[in-house]
């Protein structure tokens, strides 16, 4: 009895899945960027300052943005959009539609541990683009949020017969301002209390006044005359400010 009970046992241990070396494990978001990485994050509503990332964070799956929590961290080698903080790291893959001279709307993102075979990614300033020879963009910034808040490819015009269900979108790497913590910023003193407020602040009309009272000093943090735009330059929220 003893014995069948022990081969039982073995045969159970044998037939057990074992992990692999390189098994995508979700692990948590860093708080801080690693160098040369980038938070990418919408800018406009209904998505204001969700990021880029999969859910689990840092694994195999569908392309969403969600809360900076669980983001991830980024970076474009060689057309690859690359997730650097996932273990190993993940390529954003697009798909490809059998039909390139008429393609849907939506063209799904999602991320693997394999390098992306279509198309290539790129920055335009700070706003992330994809393009592929085989299929004709109006405009290589344009993305789709659509329902569970995937991330997909706008295919169609920026902001004209948006599909139901889904928003137009951009999504951008912050300035790189947010890296370091106020207190540790290279900044003079008042830059630093001027993000400190404006995050705080009720809109950007408050901000633009901040901006003109201090646009003669050096810093061309301050220099900013639209609230706006210095709103985005001071990049992530208090809380990630903060420490």
């Amino acid at each position: 009895m003893k014995a069948v009970a022990l081969a039982a046992l073995i045969g159970t241990a044998l037939s057990a899945p074992t992990a692999q070396a390189d098994t995508p494990v979700s692990t948590p978001s860093p708080k801080t960027l690693q160098d040369g990485a980038y938070w990418i994050r919408a800018v406009a509503a209904p998505n204001y300052h969700k990021y880029l990332q999969t859910l689990p964070a840092n694994v195999p799956g569908a392309a969403v943005l969600e809360s900076y929590t669980t983001a991830g961290q980024f970076q474009v080698e060689d057309g690859q959009l690359v997730n650097k903080v996932s273990k190993p790291p993940l390529y954003m893959w697009v798909e490809e539609p059998a039909d390139k001279a008429n393609p849907p709307r939506t063209l799904a993102t999602s991320f693997n541990t394999t390098k992306n075979p279509f198309g290539a990614f790129a920055w335009q300033g700070d706003a992330l683009t994809w393009s592929v020879a085989s299929i004709k963009r109006q405009n290589l910034a344009a993305w789709l949020v659509c329902a569970k808040q995937g991330l997909f490819i706008n295919t169609g015009a920026y902001g004209y017969q948006t599909p139901s269900g889904c928003s137009d979108q951009t999504v951008s790497r912050p300035p790189l301002f947010p890296r370091v913590p106020i207190s540790a910023r290279p900044w003079p003193t008042l830059a630093s209390w001027l993000c400190f407020v404006m995050e705080m602040s009720a809109g950007d009309e408050t901000m633009s006044g901040l901006a003109n009272v201090t646009a003669a000093t050096p810093d061309p943090l301050l220099q900013r005359q639209d609230g706006k735009q210095l709103r985005e330059d001071c990049g992530l929220e208090t809380k990630k400010l903060i420490k």
